[in-house]
């Protein structure tokens, strides 16, 4: 069946959702009676078959449940088999992912994105302070250099003296 999903929405969404609404994958993945949900019914033909083919999924049947609660999938409790669903899951309205999306990002994860922005907003702040830094300590360095140059000319002026008062 063919969705238009929102062009912002994360690829993870839109590859499950695809998954799911597969009628050739129903004997591995399939949606669940109240159509919010969905069931892993073959979990070796889940990590032989789906997860190779579909990249960001995970490489195994833990990773892939790891991505399902980042992106905020819920276990469905007592269900006896690997179930999964969220409310904005729907069968036929593929539209509403980006609603389930917008849940996902918990204030902890923006705290995390913003806190993420501020340390390289720091970073790239404290490179800058340092290049400064650097820069004015070469010029001190050039200062001292010749400083240096022309203690030395005075002194060989100094030793000229010294050399024709000694005559």
């Amino acid at each position: 069946m063919t969705h238009s999903f929102s062009k912002r929405l994360p690829l993870f969404y839109i590859k499950v959702y695809k998954i799911v609404d597969d009628p050739s994958l129903d004997p591995i993945i399939s949606w669940g009676k109240s159509n919010k949900t969905f069931i892993v019914w073959d979990l070796k033909g889940l990590c032989r078959e789906i997860l190779p083919k579909y990249p960001g999924l995970g490489r195994n049947h833990t990773q892939f449940v790891s991505q399902l609660e980042y992106y905020g999938f819920e276990r469905v409790i007592g269900a006896g088999k690997l179930e999964f669903g969220h409310d904005y899951f729907v069968r036929g309205k593929p539209h509403l992912l980006k609603k389930m999306w917008i849940q996902a990002l918990s204030i902890e994860k923006i705290e995390a994105i913003f806190e993420a922005n501020i340390a390289r907003f720091r970073a790239k702040t404290e490179k800058t302070n340092l290049e400064t830094k650097i820069a004015r300590i070469r010029t001190m360095i050039a200062r001292f250099k010749a400083s240096q140059d022309r203690v030395k000319v005075d002194r060989v002026k100094v030793e000229d003296l010294l050399q024709n008062l000694r005559i």
